[in-house]
This record gives structure tokens, sequence and C-alpha cells, in this order.
């Protein structure tokens, strides 16, 4: 078996099934197989396919078969969900941190919603980032750490989740639905 091949072992299969998200899956695929060739990621994508998505797959043509940049938008126009820029900053817009949801995984839903919601930009965009922060500190569940974020005056999401995540862990919240940091 060759060494690509062996990273995917673990890897969760996509059948595009019981509200199995294209998107994430693909985004976590590709980070799986960045150092891949074209050939090696087409190869290991269809690997993982299983079920209705195994079927869909089937049902292609030769030609979209045998490329990967057709296989996967044949694959998104099929099991993607087709989310607009609007409804994308809407859900920025209105983002919260649920309760016992902890600091860093708000980030990262943060970080993936505006992804999301300002798919072109580049990254490290200055108005999409200060967007992206002010979306975190906004919706971060505790008044006291919002505030205390705030008054830290982070450039980055990265800086703002260290800003919130070292108030929590050095007790700085005590509310009991804000969880230490993992």
């Amino acid at each position: 078996m060759e060494r690509e091949f062996l990273l995917l072992t673990n890897f969760e299969n996509f059948t595009g099934e019981n509200k199995q998200a294209w998107g994430q899956w693909y985004r976590r695929f590709r980070a799986k197989t960045a150092a891949f060739s074209e050939e090696k990621r087409l190869q290991g994508l269809l690997s993982l396919l299983q079920g209705g998505a195994l079927d869909y797959f089937a049902s292609l043509s030769e030609d979209v078969q045998g490329s990967l940049q057709q296989t996967v938008a044949a694959l998104e126009a099929r099991f993607g969900t087709a989310k607009n820029a609007m409804q994308a900053q809407a859900e920025l817009a209105s983002i919260r941190q649920q309760p016992g949801e902890a600091t860093r995984d708000f980030a990262d839903r943060v970080r993936q919603a505006g992804r999301e919601a300002y798919p072109g930009a580049a990254a490290g965009d200055p108005s999409v980032e200060a967007t992206i922060v002010s979306r975190f500190v906004c919706g971060l569940r505790d008044e006291q750490l919002r505030m205390r974020v705030l008054t830290k005056d982070p450039a980055s999401l990265m800086e703002a989740m260290d800003v919130a995540a070292k108030l929590v862990y050095f007790g700085f919240v005590f509310k009991h639905d804000v969880q230490l940091p993992q």
C-alpha cells in the first residue's frame, strides 16, 4: 500500500447521507491530502466515497471521473449546500457562543463562518479580519470576558482567541458556562 493511502486509513468516508456536509468533509480531505499529486488526490477521494456518493460518482461520464476538478465540481453540485454570500454573512452577523462551547471551538466556528461569508477574500484581508474579530468578540457569551477582550483591541481572530482563552484559563472569568480551553 502506498504511503499516501496510509494517511487516509482512518479518514471518514463520504456517503452524502444523514446530513453529512460535503464542504466540511472536502476541506478536511484537502488538508489531509495537501502533499498529494492531483492523480493521487483523485484516487484517494474515490477510495473514500461510499453509498449514494459512490453511486453518483459511478453515474458520471468517464471524462468527469478522470478529472479531479470535474469530479469535485460534480460532487459539490450534488452534495454541497449552496449557500450564497448574503446568507453566510447573515449567519456570521448572528453567530453566538453556545452554552458549554469552549472559546477555541467558538473561534473555529467564527473562522469557518467568515470563510463562507467572504469566499473570495485574500487571507489576512484587513476588513474581513476586522469583521471576523468583531463577530467573535461580540458573540462571546460572557459579558465580562467580552469587555476584557475588547480592551485589548485584538488585531486578528487568533489574537482575540488567545486573549479570551488566557483570561478564562487564568480565572478572570468564573461563570459556570465558560469552559477552559483545551
